[in-house]
């Protein structure tokens, strides 16, 4: 983490991953395409999601984030990026797995094995699906070809998503889930289109900044947001630090250029790659001749091959 001063704070939460002993640490995991996904019920597709072309990224991530938050009812899901959870689970596994999270009943098939767990509910944060404090799935690792199927049992309202499938009781939820994830997915590509066109014009702004012979210093105001940031991020609280810290560029866009070196950590810190590469190409828009800018292209580097799915988290 790009620090100055007061916010060194920041460097040891962000870049460090703390282990604690006897604590599971927070695990995202790929496996779309696992084998026993693809062994899955020859459900018959009885729903296309369709995209909402009036509704934002934002807004879509809200209603999809709303559905899960159990207010139209308990949800069923099968997670298929780890094996174990598919075939017959372990009762200890199962705990030490899904702890912590609003898990109400789980249900097996005649062959004993975990057929899929019902929740209350599941937050949904910046991108994130948190089934557990364990066990965190990125909307972006789900597959774009969702579609609606039917299922044996009670939750036979099922949406295939590739590494998760929800399962609902009522048809109209499943519906509208989907197409909030549909559109999700959709809106996600034409997002990267629209951070492209504002890098270019953020050029123009920092090319003003470059040719400054006396930078700009920080506000006390902006000082005051960047140290709340500072105390969420000790927290580990990554989506409130992250909106801190674009609270702060809203203040002033350039007078602290390490703030998009800490927001392009905080977005790989909740794998939001693409975000990443956003904000660090802001930062060394800025601070081209920064002494940490080999490490700063190198960090885009690497993001851009995680963010194109080509390396899995197992």
């Amino acid at each position: 983490m790009k620090t100055k001063g007061y916010f060194s704070m920041i460097i040891i939460s962000i870049i460090t991953i703390s282990v604690f002993s006897g604590c599971a640490t927070p695990t995202s995991y790929a496996g779309a395409g696992n084998s026993a996904y693809q062994a899955e019920t020859n459900s018959k597709v009885i729903y296309q999601p369709r995209v909402d072309e009036n509704m934002s990224y934002e807004v879509a991530e809200k209603t999809f984030g709303n559905i899960l938050s159990g207010k139209l009812g308990s949800i069923g899901i099968k997670y298929y990026g780890m094996p174990r959870i598919n075939n017959f689970a372990r009762l200890d596994d199962l705990i030490r797995i899904f702890a912590g999270s609003n898990q109400t009943h789980r249900y097996y098939n005649n062959k004993k094995e975990l057929d899929y767990i019902r929740f209350s509910s599941v937050p949904v944060k910046d991108g994130i699906i948190d089934l557990s404090p364990q066990l965190h799935v990125p909307l972006k690792d789900l597959k774009k070809e969702i579609k609606v199927e039917k299922g044996p049992g009670d939750y036979s309202n099922v949406v295939n998503a590739g590494l998760i499938s929800f399962h609902f009781d009522k048809p109209d939820t499943a519906y509208k889930l989907a197409d909030m994830l549909f559109t999700i997915k959709s809106l996600d590509q034409k997002n990267k289109i629209k951070d492209e066109e504002n890098l270019a014009r953020f050029e123009t702004l920092a090319a003003d900044y470059r040719a400054l012979s006396i930078k700009p210093s920080m506000s006390e105001g902006q000082r005051k947001v960047i140290v709340q940031a500072n105390t969420l991020n000790q927290k580990k609280d990554y989506p409130g630090t992250i909106d801190l810290y674009l609270k702060a560029i809203e203040l002033d866009p350039v007078s602290y250029p390490e703030a998009y070196f800490n927001l392009a950590l905080l977005y790989a810190q909740i794998e939001r790659y693409h975000k990443a590469i956003f904000h660090m190409k802001q930062y060394m828009m800025l601070v081209p001749q920064a002494r940490d800018a080999r490490s700063a292209q190198d960090k885009i580097y690497e993001w851009e091959i995680l963010d194109a799915g080509e390396i899995k988290h197992l």
